[in-house]
Parts: structure tokens; sequence; C-alpha cells
């Protein structure tokens, strides 16, 4: 179970006021491990190495990339958090397109401090929930070995996650080589993958 302090939060906005009224507003009810990234390239760099629990998204953004487009490649990458859009826009095809990644919060701007404290509690209870039902193997393995191993489950050889946890290769080869020996997996080809095939989701 995770507690408050635990939990990490990402609030991606770009507009400097409203990220910092988002931020007063979840530090204050205890999540002190908050962090703000007002653009996407800024958002990709803080989860190279600080994965978040919940990401407090806007949709559009200054930049070309939007905030869906940021939780897409979380997705592809991190699949263990939970996307909070705050957003002011009224188009119906894009708001569409947020719904689609099944947010545990759709808050229009200018938020309610009391709907968005909700929508955080709901993402709590739902982060803990899987951790509770998690496979017990799973348990044993630290939160860079679930990355790697989620990473396996969807094809990707070593040179390619070393490339996208920005580490060396043969870090990610002592990674698969402890993940391997936790899970007690038995010495023949690609034990690794076929496990990961099957008990990763």
């Amino acid at each position: 179970m995770l507690s408050k302090k635990e939990i990490k939060i990402l609030i991606l906005e770009d507009e400097f006021l409203i990220a910092q009224d988002i931020f007063e507003t979840v530090t204050n009810n205890g999540y002190i491990n908050t962090k703000i990234a007002n653009s996407y390239s800024e958002a990709k760099q803080v989860t190279q190495y600080w994965f978040p629990n919940i990401v407090l998204s806007d949709i559009n953004l200054e930049t070309c990339k939007t905030g869906i487009d940021f939780v897409t490649n979380m997705k592809n990458t991190h699949q263990n958090f939970e996307v909070i859009f705050i957003s002011a826009i009224n188009d119906k095809n894009r708001i569409k397109e947020a719904i689609s990644f099944i947010p545990l919060g759709y808050l229009t701007k200018p938020f309610d401090e009391k709907q968005l404290n909700i929508s955080i509690e709901l993402a709590i209870n739902t982060i803990n929930a899987k951790i509770n039902t998690i496979s017990p193997e799973l348990k044993h393995l630290s939160r860079t070995e679930l990355k790697i191993i989620q990473l396996i489950s969807k094809g990707y050889q070593s040179i390619e996650i070393s490339q996208k946890l920005s580490v060396s290769e043969k870090t990610i080869r002592n990674h698969r080589y402890n993940i391997i020996k936790k899970l007690k997996l038995p010495a023949e080809k690609n034990n690794l993958l076929k496990w990961a095939m099957i008990h990763i989701r």
C-alpha cells in the first residue's frame, strides 16, 4: 500500500500560474512527492529516472506535442500509472481521444480543488488495488526490474530497452539476470520472454 508521502505525482501544465495552483493544492493535501513539467520535452526528461504513479496532465500544450502525446509515450514504456486530465478544451474529438485512455478523472478548468483531491484519492485506491493483486513473484522485483520486464513482454530487446531507459546494455543484461534469478526460471532459451508474455498484462 502506497501512502501519501510515497505517491509520486507529475503535473504537466504549460501555464505557470495554473501549474503552481495545482501544485499547491496537491502538496497541501499531503502529496509532497510532486513535480511540475511545463512542456512535453520537460516531462520526458523528468520521467527518465523518476517514475510517477499519477500524471495530472493538461491536453493542449504550447508546443506541437500534447498531453495526450506524453501519456501515449508513457503507456509504451511505463504502464503502472494513472492519468487525470485537466483541461479547458471543448474540442469533442480531442476529448474523445483523451477519454480513450480511460483516465481516472477528466476535470475542466478552472478546476475544483475538492474534485481534484477526490480524483487523486480514486487513483491511489486503484493503484493500491493493483499492488494487492500483483503476481507474488513480481513483488520481489524492484521498480526498475518491473519496468524492464514490462518492456520485455512487449518484445523489446536489451539494446532497445537500454536506449529507452538511458542506461548501458550491460546494465540491462545484469537486470535480466537478476530477474531470472528472482523468478527462479529454468535455464532455457527465451525463458524470460516466455514468462513475461504469459504473466505481464
